[in-house]
């Protein structure tokens, strides 16, 4: 379904991981990946007519997330990968800044298609709240002081509609959960570290 939605993404990125065998990509992976699947998660991102379980959209909405979740998880717990630096927080950072971009793109534009062909039957094709930063509805829905973001500073060109505050929030205090999610990890996988560091003494002696 395009545009690409966010674990849609994250699936590509995990595939491409494991087949060039990229560090950067896995610290990626295992912290934006790990983090946006458990908000959605959370707060269950279906529509009304997809919330039975049985529902083809739910099924997909479930495996998706899944996947994304596990996928690093399991990297991380069977040491495919190097031990955990601090590099992690550079390529967290980088990697979800230049995610967030591409998805604030997608979803600027989609939702301006989405305008554009409105009464259509294909209107619903490019209907997407990415991270609910394009739908005041939904958004208010879990946050509510997010209103007056919304309402002040709105640019728009044509049907394409950015809202500055609501999406800078977003960023920010997703990358902040990130951050500390690195920090938790980083502390937790202290014993592979040490295990790596002795491992590489033994084959020097």
């Amino acid at each position: 379904k395009l545009p690409f939605q966010l674990c849609n993404l994250g699936s590509y990125f995990a595939l491409f991981m494991l087949l060039k065998k990229s560090e950067k990509l896995f610290h990626f992976t295992l912290i934006v990946n790990v983090v946006g699947a458990i908000i959605a998660f959370l707060v269950l991102d279906i529509s009304p007519d997809a919330a039975q379980l049985s529902y083809l959209w739910t099924v997909h909405f479930v495996v998706e997330h899944t996947k994304v979740f596990l996928i690093p998880i399991l990297c991380l717990a069977l040491r495919i990968f190097k031990p955990i630096d601090m590099k992690l927080l550079k390529n967290t950072t980088i990697g979800f800044s230049i995610y967030y971009l591409c998805i604030f793109l997608l979803g600027t534009v989609s939702n301006g298609l989405y305008r554009v062909f409105e009464g259509e039957p294909f209107q619903t094709f490019f209907y997407c709240n990415h991270l609910y930063m394009f739908d005041k509805d939904i958004a208010r829905g879990l946050v509510g002081f997010t209103d007056p973001l919304f309402d002040n500073g709105v640019i728009r060109f044509g049907p394409f509609e950015i809202y500055p505050l609501v999406q800078a929030l977003v960023y920010v205090v997703f990358l902040a959960i990130c951050l500390g999610v690195c920090l938790l990890i980083y502390a937790l996988t202290k014993k592979q570290r040490r295990d790596a560091k002795n491992q590489t003494i033994e084959e020097l002696a």
